[in-house]
């Protein structure tokens, strides 16, 4: 994901996180982190 607030990202990474979703800022991109293990219902 692209966007052009880098403030933006910062609470966007916060807010995936409390939710379980493990992202990471780099310049104006923000990208997601999937889990290499993972159960068959998740």
């Amino acid at each position: 994901m692209e966007v052009y607030d880098k403030d933006f990202l910062n609470c966007y990474q916060q807010f995936a996180y409390e939710r379980g979703v493990f992202s990471r800022p780099f310049l104006n991109y923000m990208y997601a982190i999937v889990p290499y293990i993972i159960a068959e219902n998740e």
